[in-house]
């Protein structure tokens, strides 16, 4: 493995105030800053909140935290006075390991609101990016009334090396964390989905990375965290569904677990960033929590009282603000959201895919329960035998045990294709779907099985995942062409640059 060239040290790793976990991140609000970067004076740490908020001024602030915003590294480096030195000790090592790790990036064509950074030959991500990027831009100015000023710089890096040098966050904290994605110094960054063998919902991440960005601005950086990640996961998927999807089917089951259990995180547990919980099981517990705490919070006062909360912000502590809106402070609300949660009524998913981020190959023994998975193994013997009516016995049994999962759900539809029972085959995956909407190959598997219109939408929903599957493209230029639409040229060029 490649080891990156960062100038750094682990005190400055152990540091590191943000992440990306799967669809949700961890923010550098003003509490995180707070507790975690080092700096020498209230005067540093006004830079530093104001950074993050839009709010610093060329000319009057340093230089040296402006320029990077703006791609501008190298400059960046040079304007560090000593003076400057002194206050943040840690910014020049972090401004060179960041310069060497972007360096390689390639700048796509702007779009009117951001400048996109991304891996040298995967340039195609661009296609996709810029357009979701202005789709939210477009969105939250509606919702928050309130749009960014000037271009926001957003890079993709290729790898677990690259990413982690220009997040801070050290390769082990990254995979046991789940961390793909960071808002930092006013700008997004996330790792390519192509680092992941099966991807992650990458557009959404982009999306709750500029959610972050915009509840710094909006808030004057004064949200605590908890509300931080709360808003931008259940913001984060409101660019395309209404209402957000912020909940998957595994994380409801974690929520009714751990409320059954009374193994919920204490809200305080999560400051100052989630990085410091044990796994990214107990990080999407996290996350799914405080999630649904916003929910709770948009249902008691609707839109306009939420904003009207994060607009207090601004003025007054984050206690204060809190008072109000909700006449009740956070600490008592915490209490009142577990009584919501405890009235929630939701289905259990069984064995429907969790939503780890993965970066090794997908095992089948790491996502199918022991019994099913014995039956899976007999049914695969049966099959290669050419027993195809017994394999699928021995698959419908393991589905008798776990009903969701994606795994066998599509060994249970690829062996009633394969006896001409494709009706059957056809609804098994959209159960797949359906239950495990962070996988892309049942989307991929139905859309060969459906209309030109609803199998469009499906490997747009699985190139969402994983980009850099050439099925995905190469299905959607043979769509687009019937249909007559320009695309059709871009996606078949894109598919014969990632064929093998």
């Amino acid at each position: 493995m490649k080891t990156s060239s960062i100038v750094t040290t682990s005190a400055w790793r152990s540091k590191a105030a943000v992440l990306v976990i799967a669809t949700s991140v961890i923010v550098p609000s003003a509490w995180a800053f707070k507790s975690d970067m080092p700096v020498s004076s209230s005067l540093a740490q006004s830079v530093l909140e104001r950074l993050e908020g839009g709010n610093l001024v060329s000319g009057q602030d340093p230089e040296a935290f402006i320029l990077p915003s703006r791609s501008e590294y190298t400059a960046a480096i040079a304007a560090i006075t000593p003076d400057v030195d002194r206050a943040f000790p840690w910014l020049m090592p972090y401004l060179q390991g960041t310069a060497a790790a972007a360096a390689p990036l390639v700048e796509a064509p702007p779009s009117p609101h951001f400048q996109l950074f991304v891996p040298r030959g995967q340039e195609f991500l661009a296609d996709y990016a810029l357009p979701v990027l202005e789709s939210v831009g477009d969105h939250y100015q509606k919702v928050f009334a309130h749009r960014p000023r000037g271009k926001i710089r957003v890079e993709i890096y290729p790898d677990k090396e690259s990413f982690s040098a220009a997040s801070t966050l050290s390769v082990e904290t990254l995979e046991r964390s789940g961390a793909i994605g960071i808002c930092k110094f006013h700008r997004l960054m996330i790792l390519s989905p192509a680092a992941l063998p099966v991807g992650y919902r990458w557009l959404d991440a982009l999306s709750h990375e500029y959610t972050h960005l915009m509840v710094n601005e909006l808030t004057s950086t004064k949200a605590e965290l908890w509300l931080h990640e709360g808003t931008a996961r259940y913001f984060e998927t409101s660019y395309r569904s209404d209402p957000p999807e912020y909940l998957t089917p595994h994380q409801r089951n974690a929520l009714l677990d751990a409320r059954e259990k009374q193994t919920l995180i204490p809200f305080r547990r999560m400051s100052p960033s989630m990085v410091y919980l044990k796994n990214q099981e107990e990080v999407s517990l996290a996350f799914a929590q405080v999630s649904h705490a916003v929910d709770v919070m948009i249902r008691e006062k609707k839109l306009a009282g939420f904003r009207k909360f994060l607009d207090a912000l601004k003025k007054t502590s984050f206690a204060l603000a809190f008072q109000s809106v909700y006449r009740l402070t956070p600490e008592a609300f915490e209490t009142s959201w577990k009584v919501a949660l405890n009235k929630e009524t939701w289905e259990r998913s069984r064995g429907a895919l969790s939503d780890e981020v993965r970066f090794e190959a997908l095992r089948e023994e790491d996502v199918v329960g022991a019994s099913a998975e014995s039956r899976l193994r007999l049914g695969d013997r049966m099959r290669q035998r050419g027993q195809m009516e017994a394999a699928l016995i021995e698959y419908d049994k393991a589905r008798a045990d776990e009903p969701d999962n994606a795994v066998v759900l599509l060994k249970c539809a690829r062996a009633r294709i394969a006896l001409d029972r494709k009706d059957e085959a056809r609804e098994l995956l959209r159960l797949a779907v359906a239950k495990n909407p962070n996988y892309g190959t049942p989307m991929i598997e139905l859309a060969g099985m459906v209309g030109d219109k609803e199998a469009a939408g499906l490997l747009l929903e699985a190139n969402a995942i994983n980009p850099f599957d050439p099925r995905i493209h190469r299905m959607l230029g043979e769509i687009y062409t019937r249909l007559g639409r320009s695309e059709a040229a871009r996606e078949t060029e894109i598919a014969a640059s990632l064929a093998p």
